[in-house]
This record gives structure tokens, sequence and C-alpha cells, in this order.
């Protein structure tokens, strides 16, 4: 009796050890990226003129800390990282020049791709277009009053921005242009 109880608990071990193993994730690390108070990271890709990957890093975090807060100075830039197919990983490609970027999204306008970064401490939306040779470049500025949100929604075959405030009218509905209706802007 003894024998058996042996054996069916060693042979329901190994199956339980062997569904453990083939059944569990493994992440193997590949890289560590450092940003300072990182609001939103997120993953991007552009498909012109070849398919290209990116992510970035969003931070808030002061200069200085002083005691009155009209003092603050922020200098913590957007983190943009390339992915290379020459060594597997993401290496920095640029920072951009919006500071103090609560949240962010993509847009894709035709071939063209948009990154849109919230700023809550310039009070304002910034959207720069990807291009392949040159890098993102800023293409518009919108003023949002006490923004903390932001979201692309498509209704009715029309994309709209939509920016989240702490204002009594709570939200802003920006209507995604299409290019060469408006080339002066993307946001109307």
């Amino acid at each position: 009796m003894y024998f058996k109880k042996f054996f069916f608990f060693f042979f329901i071990n190994k199956i339980a050890e062997y569904y453990r193993s083939f059944y569990s994730l493994q992440f193997i690390s590949k890289g560590e990226y450092v940003a300072d108070h990182v609001t939103s990271g997120m993953f991007m890709k552009s498909v012109r003129p070849e398919e290209e990957n990116f992510f970035s890093l969003t931070q808030l975090k002061a200069a200085k800390y002083p005691v009155f807060e009209e003092n603050l100075e922020y200098t913590k830039k957007v983190l943009v990282f390339r992915y290379s197919n020459e060594t597997g990983s993401f290496a920095e490609f640029e920072s951009l020049d919006t500071f103090g970027v609560v949240d962010q999204a993509t847009l894709t306008v035709g071939e063209s791709l948009y990154l849109l970064l919230l700023s809550q401490v310039e009070e304002r939306l910034d959207v720069y277009e990807y291009f392949p040779l040159e890098g993102f470049k800023l293409y518009q500025k919108v003023r949002v009053a006490r923004p903390y949100a932001l979201e692309v929604v498509e209704l009715q075959m029309e994309t709209f921005v939509l920016v989240s405030t702490s204002l009594s009218q709570g939200l802003l509905k920006l209507k995604v242009n299409t290019k060469g209706v408006d080339g002066s802007q993307i946001l109307g």
C-alpha cells in the first residue's frame, strides 16, 4: 500500500512539474532603459519607406525642488528608442523637447506617423510627425488648459483626438484633418 501511495504521488508530482515547466512563461531581458518619473511608455510602428519600430518614454520630473511652485524647472524630455535589426534591441534614437508630458498617443494619417504628447506643465498638445531620414519633427502645437489624459478615437469614418481636462467642460474634442485638405494643421 505504501508503494502505491508513493508511486501515485510521485506520478502526480511529475505530471504537475511537466505542465508547470511546459506552460510557464519565461521572460528574457533584452535591455534596460532608464528614465526619471516615467508617466507613460508606448510602442510605435512606421511603415514608410520600410517598417520601423519605436518606443517612447515620457517623463514628468522637476529639475529643481524649490519652495515655490512657480520656480519649478522641468528638464526631462521625451525619450524615443528605435529597434535595430542588427543588435536585436532598442537603442536611444532621439529626445523630443516637450516637457512635463503626462500622456501620449499615436496617429496615422495615410502613411504618416504622428506622435501626440500632452504636456501638463506647458498646457499644450504637441504633435510630432515622423520623417524617415530626420526623425520626429514638431508639426503642430495646440493650447489645452489643465490637461491630464489623451485618447485617439474613430467615429463614423472620422478620427478625433480627445483630451481630458480638469476644467468644467472636462473634454476637448479635436477633429483630425485628412492630409491634403489642410496641410498646415493636422488637428482642427
